[in-house]
């Protein structure tokens, strides 16, 4: 299973964000098991390439590791990450 960080890092390589863009990564409760554990917004971004990229790795990686991740909104982690170069 991938962790939240990396599969941040596939993601953002994935969707092709641009430069100063920012995507989040939430934990969420998946409705049946075989529903993802996680939900993602990618600023700047096509809607295109945001939903092909989003089930591209629901596909491949429908439950993700959250383990040492300490932010959170409310009851959920999250993970950011902002492309600077």
């Amino acid at each position: 299973m991938k962790t939240a960080q990396d599969f941040l890092v596939d993601f953002t390589h994935k969707v092709g964000l641009p430069k100063g863009g920012t995507i989040v990564l939430r934990e969420c409760e998946p409705g049946n098991s075989n529903d993802p554990n996680w939900v993602v917004a990618a600023g700047e971004v096509s809607d295109h390439e945001h939903a092909k990229a989003v089930a591209d790795m629901r596909k491949q990686h429908p439950k993700i590791d959250w383990s040492g991740v300490e932010e959170r909104e409310g009851q959920w982690r999250l993970i950011r990450s902002t492309k600077t170069v």
